[in-house]
């Protein structure tokens, strides 16, 4: 049992060309990155836990928030319609 935060990453994948979402732990007993929203940040991952970073540069990608509940909230009411209706 280990306290953890959880830190969201948009990272490359070289071979579908796109950015993904990825989502990491840092443990909690130790002190919080310095992470911003739009720093270009290296990390090493141990089973999902960050072990090492290094933040590149500050502030430098405009990344557009996704509120994926609502996205699916909405799919899942538009197939409860198409079921009442049939």
């Amino acid at each position: 049992s280990v306290d953890a935060v959880s830190c969201i990453f948009m990272t490359w994948n070289r071979k579908k060309s796109e950015w993904m979402r990825r989502e990491v732990y840092f443990d909690a007993e130790k002190q919080l990155p310095d992470f911003s929203r739009g720093d270009l940040v290296r990390y090493v991952t141990q089973s999902n836990f960050i072990v090492q970073y290094e933040i590149l540069a500050k502030s430098v990608l405009e990344i557009e928030e996704i509120n994926e509940y609502d996205e699916y909230g909405k799919q899942y009411e538009e197939q409860d319609e198409n079921q009442d209706e049939e």
